[in-house]
């Protein structure tokens, strides 16, 4: 395993560890793991987070959520948090300390901690607690958004996320952080007042059960895009024919067994157990904060880290390939036969992922003047139409599955749209966060959407209404023609009836009869 430092740094673009906390200032633990995720090397701040009962699961879940990872594997971020805090607390004389010990080893020092208190001028960092490391004095403030994906949201936010924000949509202003917190707090207003579930401990609860990114794709918790109802039986179909041509002995030993398949539902003995157990071993990672020794740490990770795909375990039905491995092209034939089957699409790499700072500098000067005013939910540049047409044509390229599609209307069947449909469902389905909105991504993602025959829920449901009324006006104008050819048909006279005329059939009706 990499050493940290160096190809296993999580954090990349984070400020570094040793920048230290303004004066006066309230931060969530959220905002401190969005932000200054580096700041874990501080023993001050894993005591703050230890004391308010804070694990390493949700720890994990809030990085995962608001930061770009550098691997898939989060059982190495899990591991790499865990060291960093236990190296943190055995250097400040906490011999032995793991997290699980926590409120044992410091109780009598717990007497006296008030969970309440989110203040940080008293929080040091590494540098100022034993001198590791080299003393940053300043940062710019916007470099507290490198490697942010997204901002926390609701009550995991306080004062220094709107700063941030801030910071973002005036990039043309230099500010410096810690040392313009307090100028910048007076720009966006007085702090806010910290209310109850902006504590530790109430947003460690809230997180705590929350389903990663990279198990989204993995979990039996999670059901399957919804398909129509004859599409679903042709895959169970050939499901069944395909599992059987495995089981028989002409097949049994073969090469088969090495070809690719295509990314399928697991089918495990762990199907039904609750979501705890079910993310652990699903997600690859360790949550279990009393197994925190080194020695069943170094096991757990002999055990489980095998790169950045969890590998099939003993009585696992799962493909020979991990979901979201198998190239697409590999596909067994039956399946490619079916249409508007979502299968895993695997992106051509063309640019990294996306400067945030550099994002919403470009949204300043491009963005769309409807998106123009303090509305939280339209006033950054995730929105769909945030951008003038939609999808950008030059750098930054936004990450399809970061966009907001919750703000697309059902009416809204636009090729951009129904491309952000399809990368959405890639990123829930099979945890692909690689498509972005360059040209090169759109025209592949609606070339793959129209050989595939793949259509949104919202496309299929105004082709099923347009259909049905093309039906209800075919019937109407059917009938309109019956009633119409119905007029224009002679009618039989009464038999026996004259009305002085004689009768008219057989004087001019009958095409044999006489003509007088």
């Amino acid at each position: 395993m990499a050493e940290p430092g160096q190809s296993f740094y999580k954090f990349k673009g984070a400020p570094s560890g040793n920048v230290p906390f303004p004066q006066n200032a309230n931060m969530t633990a959220a905002e401190l793991l969005t932000f200054l995720p580096n700041h874990l090397t501080s023993a001050d701040v894993v005591f703050r987070f230890a004391s308010n009962h804070g694990t390493y699961k949700p720890m994990v879940a809030i990085l995962d959520a608001h930061r770009t990872i550098a691997t898939r594997n989060l059982q190495n971020l899990a591991d790499y948090c865990q060291r960093n805090a236990r190296r943190a607390m055995r250097e400040f004389g906490h011999k032995d300390w793991t997290l699980h010990k926590h409120l044992t080893q410091c109780a009598e020092v717990l007497q006296h901690w008030d969970p309440a208190d989110l203040r940080v001028e008293a929080t040091r960092t590494r540098f100022q607690i034993n001198g590791e490391g080299n003393n940053v004095a300043e940062v710019p403030f916007v470099d507290l958004a490198e490697g942010v994906k997204k901002l926390p949201q609701g009550d995991d936010a306080l004062d220094l996320t709107r700063i941030v924000q801030y910071c973002l949509q005036h990039p043309g202003e230099q500010w410096m952080y810690p040392t313009d917190y307090a100028e910048l707090l007076q720009t966006v207003g007085s702090a806010q007042q910290v209310t109850a579930e902006n504590l530790d401990g109430a947003i460690f609860d809230r997180w705590k059960d929350v389903i990663t990114t990279y198990a989204q794709h993995r979990s039996e918790n999670l059901e399957p895009p919804e398909q129509p109802t004859e599409q679903a039986e042709m895959q169970s179909t050939v499901a069944s024919n395909k599992r059987a041509r495995q089981e028989s002995p002409e097949t049994t030993g073969s090469s088969s067994t090495t070809e690719a398949r295509t990314p399928e539902r697991r089918q495990s003995t762990r199907q039904s157990m609750r979501s705890r157990k079910a993310l652990e071993s699903v997600e690859g990672y360790s949550t279990d904060d009393s197994q925190d020794s080194d020695e069943q740490s170094q096991n757990k990770r002999r055990r489980i880290d095998h790169g950045d795909d969890l590998p099939a375990r003993q009585g696992d039905d799962v493909p020979a390939n991990p979901a979201g491995t198998a190239a697409p092209e590999q596909a067994p034939q039956s399946f490619a036969g079916i249409p508007g089957l979502l299968r895993w699409m695997k992106p051509p790499t063309t640019t990294g992922p996306v400067s945030v700072p550099a994002l919403y500098q470009a949204y300043e000067q491009e963005r769309t003047q409807d998106y123009d005013n303090d509305d939280s939910d339209n006033y950054q540049p995730w929105a769909p139409y945030a951008f003038p047409g939609g999808p950008r044509l030059q750098v930054p390229f936004r990450q399809l599955h970061l966009v907001q599609t919750e703000h697309l209307t059902s009416a809204d069947l636009s090729g951009w749209a129904e491309n952000l449909r399809w990368a959405k469902e890639q990123f829930l389905t099979f945890g692909e966060t690689g498509w972005t909105e360059c040209p090169e991504h759109m025209d592949l993602i609606t070339q793959i959407r129209i050989s595939q025959a793949w259509a949104s829920g919202e496309l299929r449901v105004s082709i099923e209404d347009d259909m049905a009324v093309e039906i209800q006006e075919g019937e109407s104008m059917t009938a309109m023609m019956n009633e119409s050819q119905a007029s224009m048909q002679y009618r039989e006279p009464v038999v026996g009836r004259d009305n002085g005329m004689g009768n008219m059939r057989d004087e001019y009706g009958n095409p044999m009869g006489p003509m007088r």
